[in-house]
């Protein structure tokens, strides 16, 4: 009987010490004004994608708008890390610019660090336009172990479009505790 009260006892005791446990991981969140209208993101995908080797690796972190009317890609890419992680910076947005005559260099061939990737949603069809893009993307703190890692950061641009559809101005951009995995 003392056998029995005792496990009793003991299972009692586990199951009140695993209930007090509380959770520390933090909630994955992405948010944006994106022209001037604060829009709150769904994580559908996050991805780091390495080349074997060569040091390249590119961060991919998609989210769908909690309307589902806008889907958002943020691309962050670098060629000389040979960790699992992106580092900790500023990565520099300018895609399809238009040379500016007035300064010395040529911007129509600036190679992006990071870019976005708006899309107009219809249900699960998406409608994505050629956009010029200047911005920033900021990696603040990234945590990798194994073939798992968590990110957070910021960004703002403006994503123009070249064909006379949908501008986005993106402000006050956030995303934290995104969780990705990394592939090879």
């Amino acid at each position: 009987m003392k056998k029995f009260l005792f496990s009793l006892f003991s299972i009692m005791a586990l199951y009140a010490c695993q209930q007090s446990i509380v959770s520390t991981e933090a909630t994955p969140e992405l948010s944006a004004r994106v022209s001037g209208r604060l829009v709150k993101f769904n994580i559908i995908n996050a991805r780091l994608s390495q080349v074997g080797g060569s040091g390249e690796q590119r961060l991919d972190i998609t989210g769908l708008s909690y309307d589902g009317s806008l889907r958002l890609i943020i691309t962050v890419a670098e060629s000389s890390s040979y960790e699992n992680a992106i580092t900790a910076k500023d990565f520099r947005v300018a895609v399809f610019n238009e040379d500016d005559p007035a300064t010395d260099h040529d911007e129509s061939n600036e190679s992006p660090e990071a870019f976005f990737t708006a899309s107009e949603m219809q249900g699960n069809s998406a409608t994505t336009d050629l956009l010029r893009e200047n911005g920033v993307v900021t990696i603040t703190g990234n945590v990798t172990e194994g073939k798992r890692g968590t990110v957070s950061g910021k960004f703002y641009g403006s994503l123009i479009s070249i064909t006379g559809g949908t501008d986005y101005i993106l402000a006050d951009g956030t995303f934290t505790n995104i969780a990705y995995a990394i592939t090879d």
